[in-house]
């Protein structure tokens, strides 16, 4: 069985945040970040994505050596994504009805590759809520910024009596 609860929210998150607490991360492992090296596995259309986000997300600071395979993943899964849509779409200009098609008995089903397309959408939406991707994944973020540094003195002051970060 796995973990119960809710994912736990990243440290540098917690720490943008002012919520960080030593005491209850202990010994957590710390990645650097990656220098954007894609997998050799990563190819063809799935490079080109890559090439596209992964900047994106070290800038954020969001992609470490350690996130590379998922981001590849990431990648691959939308790369898988849009080739299947664009086998129903090809399928839909050669006489077919859009999302069906007909077996050889003259049964009209579901096209094979319409499966293959909302697994693959499920794979990105789940990994790219990983890399904070979404607008629902970004809502708890807080990405430092020049403004972080300009903080309320009373609050600066409130923090450190409380013990906090």
């Amino acid at each position: 069985m796995g973990k119960r609860g809710p994912t736990p929210t990243p440290t540098e998150t917690l720490k943008r945040q002012g919520r960080y607490r030593p005491d209850r991360r202990k010994n957590e492992p710390e990645a650097p970040v990656a220098s954007a090296r894609k997998p050799a596995w990563v190819k063809g259309l799935a490079a080109k994505h890559w090439k596209q986000i992964a900047p994106l997300l070290i800038d954020a600071k969001l992609l470490t050596v350690l996130d590379t395979v998922a981001l590849g993943l990431l990648c691959d899964a939308l790369a898988e994504y849009l080739e299947a849509g664009e086998i129903v779409e090809a399928a839909a200009k050669d006489g077919e009805v859009k999302f069906v098609a007909t077996t050889d008995k003259g049964n009209v089903i579901q096209h094979p590759v319409v499966g293959v397309r909302n697994k693959a959408w499920e794979r990105v939406v789940k990994l790219a809520r990983q890399f904070g991707m979404t607008p629902s994944a970004r809502a708890g973020m807080a990405i430092a910024n020049a403004a972080d540094e300009q903080r309320d003195p009373l609050l600066t002051l409130l923090q450190e009596r409380m013990g906090r970060n």
